[in-house]
């Protein structure tokens, strides 16, 4: 799309930073109902690894009371008798989903923040000299819907929690059409009251009890308005930069360049509970060698990893473990973490106990293999094989990225195939598999 060819000029100077948030509505739900028409009207809900809760729910499933985060056993019966439609998460099919609808908003913007799969923050800034910048965004929304099928709302403000609850507005429909903007101080009033103090973005159910207690704040408005010597005494800097941010001062600036993660994890729910020690390794290692791959992708090291195992908190004696290690410099190569896995795994494993969730969390990440060695600690220097270690994993990435655990590690047990989580529901990978493409009869 082509900024200067819009008709909806605006006369207008300039109003300086403008931020917009694209959201998508029910963004997992959206994308089951896109290949199946069907759903329309009807409620549906997406459920978590081993179909366990629900963590994406159309208006429909909303006003039948069905809660975020509630188990499905809970509510089998209220899917049965109002003809619930569950799948389980399709991610393959939403991330490719996701991808689309950031490629459409990248045509009405320079710059834009991924803020997570199914939320962007475009900057709009100096674009209302060129046009009317409600009905911008009012395009913005169709055009998305337009092209993906995907519905999605927009808010637009002087900085990002604004621009927050400006999009909560539009979903809400305070203010009617799928966009709101927040350009003047009357409309500006007026979202901040229409949203709860725990609807607030960065405050969420935690500190709402504490922000009502000591600044006896109900609303975003009543929290705006509040003493600063009292929330900077009582808060720490990222509620003072909510706070800051609300009254139309920049705190949060947009990050169009994604920043280095600190940590990463992955974990998993079983598909069956897991007493065997043996077995146990096996499905850790698949972990291990999932999240080493990632790892590379991004082209991180890890100085540290951890384990963690857990059987069901319905259990009626529930236990869990967890162990970390030192790796002693920098790696990204999966032998490493193997080796430690088995040795982490040995030292928290109790014969016996049903495990029912595991996962491997890596810390100390940096962008470079360099670290300050130990003259005193031989365990601390590099060892002579590194150089082939990395070009070995290097082979295994490319060979598997032409088919998923062409290569796998003994450490995983047969093909490295076990299948962790149930997935019952689960819809055709439509866009990512060509043996799912949908057929016109």
């Amino acid at each position: 799309m082509s900024l200067s060819n819009s008709p909806d000029i605006a006369p207008e100077a300039s109003r300086g930073k403008i931020i917009a948030l694209a959201d998508c509505n029910n963004f997992f739900v959206s994308c089951e109902r896109l290949f199946r028409p069907d759903l329309k009207n009807r409620p549906v809900v997406v459920l978590s690894n081993n179909d366990g809760c629900v963590i994406s729910r159309s208006n429909e499933a909303k006003a039948l009371g069905i809660k975020m985060g509630v188990p499905f056993f809970q509510i089998a019966d209220l899917a049965r008798r109002y003809r619930i439609a569950a799948f389980s998460s399709n991610f393959p099919l939403y991330l490719d989903i996701s991808r689309r609808v950031t490629s459409t908003l990248e045509e009405f913007c320079p710059r834009l923040e991924n803020y997570s799969v199914d939320e962007s923050f475009l900057d709009l800034s100096g674009l209302d000299r060129l046009y009317d910048i409600p009905a911008y965004c009012l395009k913005i929304r169709e055009t998305v819907t337009r092209n993906t099928g995907i519905p999605i709302c927009v808010g637009a403000a002087a900085t990002k929690t604004l621009a927050k609850a400006a999009n909560h507005a539009a979903k809400k429909n305070f203010i009617p059409g799928g966009a709101a903007v927040i350009l003047d101080e009357v409309t500006r009033r007026r979202v901040l009251k229409w949203t709860p103090v725990g609807d607030i973005w960065g405050v969420g159910s935690r500190l709402e009890p504490k922000i009502r207690e000591i600044l006896h704040a109900g609303d975003a408005w009543e929290f705006a308005e509040c003493d600063e010597y009292r929330l900077r005494h009582n808060f720490n800097k990222t509620v003072y930069g909510t706070w800051k941010e609300l009254n139309g001062e920049s705190f949060f600036e947009l990050e169009d360049q994604p920043r280095p993660k600190k940590q990463m994890m992955w974990s998993r729910t079983f598909g069956n509970r897991i007493a065997d020690f043996g077995l146990l390794r096996e499905t850790m290692a698949g972990f291990a060698v999932s999240i080493m791959q990632k790892l590379r992708e991004e082209r991180q090291y890890a100085g540290t990893m951890g384990i963690f195992i857990s059987s069901s908190p319905f259990d009626p004696r529930p236990c869990s473990d967890s162990a970390t290690l030192d790796l002693g410099y920098p790696v990204n190569d999966t032998v490493t973490v193997l080796n430690g896995l088995n040795f982490l795994l040995e030292k928290i494993f109790r014969p016996g106990v049903p495990y029912a969730r595991g996962g491997i969390i890596l810390c100390d990440l940096s962008l470079t293999p360099e670290f300050q060695t130990d003259l005193f600690d031989p365990v601390k220097q590099p060892g002579p094989d590194d150089e082939k270690r990395k070009k070995l994993m290097a082979t295994i990435d490319l060979i598997n990225s032409r088919g998923r655990n062409t290569i796998f590690f003994a450490a995983q047990g047969r093909a490295g195939t076990a299948k962790v989580s149930r997935q019952t529901r689960l819809s055709p990978a439509y866009t990512t598999s060509w043996k799912d493409v949908p057929k016109v009869r």
